[in-house]
């Protein structure tokens, strides 16, 4: 029978038993845990091998600790991090529910549940600007839903402190092509860039498909700056961007204007 941890996956992660594989991303690996003192429920990411320079244990620690000070009842909390076998880990809550990006595979959402998600992503976003964390990576695949709606916004593990060093090579593009700000294919991101990434995220909530879809698509597998380019390209004469968004009004604007060139 195969091992549901995966290969070479620890059975101990610190003092959580590895359980089983949920998920998979570009920095990590997630698995199901169970805190062995009291039994409770949490996620574990195992952050990717290759993710060992000199420097990043000293980053990594930096920025898990930030992002453990978010005690928003909107985002997943972090419970633990550290490194075992090598290997860089970030213990969570574990929220048993449905990713935003499953419950998108049916269709756009009914306005009023779509501001009622948002609101939340929002307040989530309000704490972390006041700590200075940027998350970089807002999208439906990181807000998670539970409880009738009720919303956590996971992945605050990986993001950054404003200024500091980032664990991402510096200049490099680090989100979601279909919801990632102009500015992030050039390696900057701030709060704004977050804002951006929300307003993406509620269009495809209210019309059922992302902002730049049939771009991503087309032009999948030329890198960052090349669908950067292309997009830009795209949005010239119809509002094209000039800045990081500094409200929602601005970036929706920018969203429709953007939304124009893929019907």
């Amino acid at each position: 029978m195969n091992d549901p941890r995966g290969p070479k996956v620890p059975a101990v992660v610190s003092h959580f038993q590895v359980e089983s594989l949920l998920g998979a991303g570009g920095m990590g690996t997630v698995y199901l845990g169970v805190d062995r003192r009291d039994g409770t429920l949490v996620a574990i990411k195992l952050l990717h091998p290759h993710l060992t320079d000199p420097s990043f244990r000293e980053r990594f620690e930096r920025e898990a600790h930030v992002a453990a000070l978010l005690r928003s009842p909107y985002t997943v909390h972090i419970l633990d991090y550290g490194v075992v076998d090598g290997r860089y880990f970030i213990a969570m809550e574990y929220i048993d529910g449905e990713t935003l990006g499953q419950a998108l595979r049916d269709g756009p959402l009914p306005v009023e549940r779509a501001l009622r998600i948002a609101a939340q992503v929002a307040r989530a976003l309000e704490e972390a600007q006041a700590r200075g964390v940027v998350h970089r990576d807002i999208k439906p695949e990181n807000v998670l839903l539970w409880a009738e709606d009720a919303v956590k916004v996971s992945d605050f593990g990986i993001a950054r402190q404003s200024g500091a060093a980032t664990l991402t090579v510096p200049g490099a593009f680090y989100g979601t092509l279909a919801y990632a700000a102009p500015e992030q294919f050039v390696g900057e991101a701030d709060h704004r860039s977050d804002i951006y990434a929300l307003g993406a995220t509620l269009y495809h909530m209210l019309a059922g498909r992302g902002i730049c879809q049939d771009q991503e698509k087309a032009f999948r597998g030329i890198g960052a700056s090349g669908f950067f380019n292309a997009r830009g390209s795209g949005a010239r004469g119809r509002g094209s961007f000039k800045g990081p968004a500094d409200s929602l009004s601005d970036l929706m604007n920018f969203a429709v204007c953007m939304s124009q060139g893929t019907n």
